[in-house]
């Protein structure tokens, strides 16, 4: 069995559009706090927001996503942080996009990032020949 089979491309192709959207939303989000405060303290404070939920959540979501279907969790946690980007994104455009809808977004973000993370951590050796996992993560 080889190391690209179809489950692990398909994961792969999501975690690259995942990744993609969460730096563009970083990226953009950052820039708008930035223009419209002028504050990097509020910048700051947001990204504690999307921090803390990981600390907090941190030792009990492995043991949570071990017990669930990690399929799942994966779905649902990147639906659920597209379509609150994708929320975020409307606001800005229609104008009437607040800092605490950011700081509620970056809440739900942490959570989802804190049980998100450790599921496709879990799943990649259930989709590769365990001969290939050295070549998985190099």
């Amino acid at each position: 069995m080889k190391l690209w089979n179809k489950n692990f491309f398909l994961l792969w192709q999501g975690q690259l559009v995942s990744v993609f959207g969460d730096a563009l939303y970083s990226m953009g989000l950052g820039l708008w706090v930035l223009q419209e405060t002028g504050s990097t303290a509020i910048m700051g404070s947001i990204m504690a927001l999307v921090t803390m939920p990981r600390i907090i959540l941190g030792p009990f979501a492995g043991v949570i996503v071990d017990r669930s279907n990690k399929k799942q969790l994966i779905v649902l946690g990147d639906v659920v942080r597209g379509v609150g980007m994708l929320f975020i994104a409307f606001a800005g455009i229609n104008g009437f996009l607040k800092i605490w809808m950011i700081m509620i977004m970056g809440i739900v973000m942490g959570v989802c990032s804190s049980f998100f993370n450790p599921s496709i951590q879990s799943v990649l050796p259930e989709l590769v020949p365990k001969d290939k996992l050295i070549n998985l993560n190099i």
